[in-house]
């Protein structure tokens, strides 16, 4: 009888022993489960800020191409602009020339 209640006071022994680590063990991974869940939530916010990064590029470079389509249409209407000013400049001397010999020819009429 001693050694059966030896025996059960060891198997007791051990059992609690278990009953200790399995409930560590659960703490442990209730912690783990928490730092995971904790993990997926912040990779859920890093991925949203990402896609909204991505889409603000996407807007950024069309806002880009826009802007770099209107500089060229206005370089080119520049461009237009002075050639028709230095036109409208030579027709202007070649006017001023005729005028001048228009004027010498009358002056020698009278």
């Amino acid at each position: 009888a001693q050694s059966a209640e030896a025996t059960n006071s060891r198997l007791e022994s051990q059992r609690n022993k278990l009953k200790s680590q399995l409930a560590n063990i659960q703490t442990r991974v209730e912690q783990a489960q928490k730092r995971l869940d904790s993990a997926n939530s912040l990779e859920r916010s890093l991925n949203q800020e990402v896609n909204a990064a991505k889409r603000e590029k996407v807007q950024l470079i069309a806002k880009e191409k826009s802007a770099s389509q209107r500089l060229q249409k206005l370089q080119r209407s520049i461009k237009r602009q002075r050639q028709n000013q230095r036109r409208l400049s030579l027709d202007n001397e070649r006017l001023k020339q005729k005028i001048a010999l228009l004027e010498t020819k009358a002056d020698k009429l009278d």
